[in-house]
């Protein structure tokens, strides 16, 4: 390494032509101590980096701090840049935003008036749908007024002749279309307006004690009914009598005809042959004078129990028992004793079956008990 440096200088001071001082180059390079010690402090200019030995440098050894401060000068210029990176991101940051709050005013805004237009649309589509609503309900109504029009009254129906009133055995309220039957064969008048009006047919409660009955023994003057059975009972209109012998009788019989008592009763008392002899109840005795003959009187055996009602309310009664309950209990028929012609009975076309001479008889019987009278 000496030998390369005293050639350098050597060459430099024999170049011919040179008539100016040689300044000898600034040579860069890593001597050790040992190696600056053996260099003539006259013959060289230069700037040594120094390698650290446990030896101090010589006094005459200047050392180059070139490189240590470009290092400070390039950290400088880092933390320069790296605050001017950090400006230009917030700077980035903040047209970022800016554009994004801009982008989302701008989309608000088209939102809103797409909205709009939308609900514009359908305000104009819900007008539509209700002038179109409104003008089907002008023509429904319309065709409604002439359809009441074209209703009837109560106890009529309509046809297309015009209103026509009900028939027999039917009814119908205000504004029906049509007639209903009266219901479990009842009955009704021409021109029923409710079902009020249905009743069951009424039969004359005729005097089986006439010749052509065989004075209460003939089958055929008898009604079939099977009381024992029924619910519904024997449905009277008759004439309340007041004196001990006025009673309204009906006759008892079983299913071929044969007697096997009677049921009588008037305000004063009550009877049913071999087994019921008892007063009338007050309250049953009031309802019987206060309804007359409007008011219907019901003697039933159902289920082998004497029963009286009347407006619907059981009146009174008596359940039979022993030999009284064997008896009445085979009850398939009956027939009227000494009832005048002005009383009548609730025929049942469901439960009752009349003999061959009680439609027929009937009247002629009640012609011959008015002029024996």
């Amino acid at each position: 390494m000496l030998l390369f440096i005293w050639s350098v200088i050597s060459l430099s001071l024999l170049l011919p032509g040179t008539t100016e001082e040689y300044t000898p180059p600034t040579i860069l390079t890593t001597l050790t101590h040992a190696d600056i010690e053996h260099l003539p402090s006259s013959t060289y200019s230069t700037s040594f980096t120094y390698a650290p030995t446990s030896t101090p440098l010589p006094d005459n050894v200047i050392l180059d701090e070139t490189e240590d401060d470009e290092e400070d000068d390039s950290e400088v210029d880092q933390e320069g840049e790296t605050e001017e990176g950090e400006e230009d991101i917030d700077d980035l940051s903040k047209k970022a935003k800016k554009k994004a709050m801009k982008d989302k005013k701008k989309k608000e805004k088209k939102e809103k008036k797409e909205r709009k237009k939308k609900d514009k649309g359908e305000k104009e589509n819900g007008t539509k749908k209700e002038k179109k609503k409104s003008k089907k309900k002008g023509k429904k109504n319309k065709g409604k007024g002439k359809k009441d029009a074209n209703l009837c009254k109560a106890g009529s129906f309509s046809t297309k002749k015009g209103c026509e009133q009900c028939a027999e055995n039917t009814f119908s309220g205000n504004e029906d279309s049509a007639c209903t039957p009266c219901p479990n064969g009842l009955v009704s008048a021409v021109g029923s307006t409710s079902e009020d009006d249905c009743s069951y047919d009424q039969y004359p409660t005729c005097n089986c004690w006439t010749a052509e009955c065989g004075y209460c023994s003939s089958i055929d003057c008898t009604v079939k009914q099977d009381l024992f059975n029924s619910n519904n009972g024997i449905e009277v209109h008759s004439t309340p009598g007041r004196r001990r012998k006025e009673l309204d009788t009906v006759i008892l019989y079983n299913e071929e005809g044969e007697q096997l008592g009677q049921f009588q009763w008037n305000v004063k008392g009550i009877y049913l042959s071999g087994c019921v002899r008892c007063q009338t109840p007050p309250a049953l005795k009031e309802a019987r004078i206060n309804g007359g003959l409007e008011e219907p009187w019901t003697f039933s055996l159902a289920g082998g129990v004497v029963q009286i009602r009347m407006g619907g309310e059981v009146m009174y009664t008596n359940p039979l028992k022993g030999e009284c309950f064997d008896r009445y209990v085979k009850v398939n028929r009956f027939a009227f004793y000494k009832m005048t012609c002005g009383n009548s009975f609730s025929f049942i076309p469901n439960e009752m079956v009349a003999g061959e001479q009680v439609s027929s008889n009937c009247p002629v019987a009640c012609l011959l008990n008015q002029s024996l009278s």
